[in-house]
């Protein structure tokens, strides 16, 4: 089963990206360099493009993925904190493809036309259209943090608790109503629902449950520090590859002898923007 996840989110992409590998290193032979050079530019373009990296693939797992799936959104910090395997990574490929190199390369420079030319370049733009998803960065700005999340929303968190104090229907509708206005006005703003941690999968619909847009495909979630356990970066993924950043927050309610949670997922950029305003005016 290991093996099967590794080919599928390894492998398959790889085959594929090594079709772009040839149409850039084609592109390369057009310059002139001596034998040496060329074969330390394949070593490098090869371990740039297909040395293994850890992502996440779900909530709780990771997966190998070529490092050339990486480069659409780029982010440096992933390779400062996994800087040890990274570099592992990039030097076991590049030695792999020195070898290669060794054994396949030769110091031949060719002659612009359109086989050197134009058809690795539409070879690339091929290859790039292709693989259009990006991996997220899964790292939570410093100036969030459960603190500066309740001076912004707490208000709001402790008004869906306070529906469950109220026992009178109509007067608990009323106050929903109130709420969901109030929630729609923030754009910051995705879902608050109120859950029974017991119960994951089974939302307490009936005391509420908001939602400003339509429910994810799927969810992959991350965290670490000392607030993993309620303060996680998210990506909601969407039909035609679209994707959503977000940030969901957790507080944790006792209520009859037992515990509830307000789970509140926020729009990432949007949060943080509010987060950065002076004083979090809104």
């Amino acid at each position: 089963m290991m093996f099967l996840l590794f080919a599928g989110l390894y492998f398959v992409p790889a085959a594929i990206g090594a079709v772009g590998f040839w149409a850039l290193w084609r592109l390369t032979r057009l310059i002139d360099l001596g034998l040496r050079m060329r074969r330390v530019l394949f070593a490098v373009l090869g371990s740039i493009a297909f040395a293994p990296m850890l992502v996440p693939v779900a909530t709780i797992y990771v997966g190998w993925v070529p490092n050339f799936l990486l480069l659409p959104s780029f982010d440096v910090f992933y390779y400062i904190r996994f800087a040890t395997q990274v570099a592992t990574s990039l030097l076991v490929t590049g030695a792999v493809f020195w070898v290669i190199a060794r054994l396949f390369v030769a110091s031949t420079t060719l002659k612009f036309g359109w086989s050197t030319t134009a058809l690795p370049i539409a070879t690339l733009i091929l290859v790039a259209s292709i693989y259009r998803y990006r991996f997220p960065s899964r790292d939570i700005d410093r100036r969030i943090d459960p603190i500066a999340l309740e001076a912004v929303y707490g208000e709001r968190l402790d008004q869906v608790i306070g529906l469950l104090n109220i026992d009178d229907e109509a007067q608990r509708q009323s106050e929903i109503t109130m709420l969901r206005s109030a929630l729609q006005s923030d754009p910051s703003v995705l879902h608050v629902m109120l859950q029974d941690p017991a119960l994951p999968f089974l939302p307490y619909r009936g005391i509420f449950d908001y939602r400003s847009v339509d429910s994810p495909q799927g969810e992959s979630c991350s965290s670490a520090g000392p607030y993993r356990l309620i303060l996680m970066r998210c990506t909601w993924e969407f039909s035609g590859f679209s994707q959503r950043q977000t940030l969901k927050y957790k507080r944790l309610v006792a209520h009859g002898g037992g515990s509830l949670q307000v789970v509140l997922d926020l729009d990432y950029e949007k949060v943080l923007e509010v987060i950065k305003r002076p004083n979090n005016a809104r």
